[in-house]
């Protein structure tokens, strides 16, 4: 497994122990870097699919409205 983890915390409910995930630590502007490039990927995937999506609306409009 390419994942590690730490398996010395067991859980009070049950006898397998619980596995975190070791992770790296991060600095904060790290984590600002990396979270500020989530949210712009995020936001221009979000307007491109509006954008197809206005696309189909106005090919699919234009193919109706000649029925009016």
């Amino acid at each position: 497994s390419p994942r590690r983890y730490v398996e010395s915390e067991v859980t009070i409910h049950y006898r397998s122990p619980v596995r975190t995930e070791a992770k790296e630590i991060l600095s904060e502007e790290e984590l600002a870097r990396r979270s500020a490039e989530n949210m712009r990927r995020i936001y221009q995937e979000e307007r491109r699919r509006k954008y197809l999506q206005e696309l189909h609306d106005i090919d699919s409009r234009r193919h109706t409205d000649n029925f009016t």
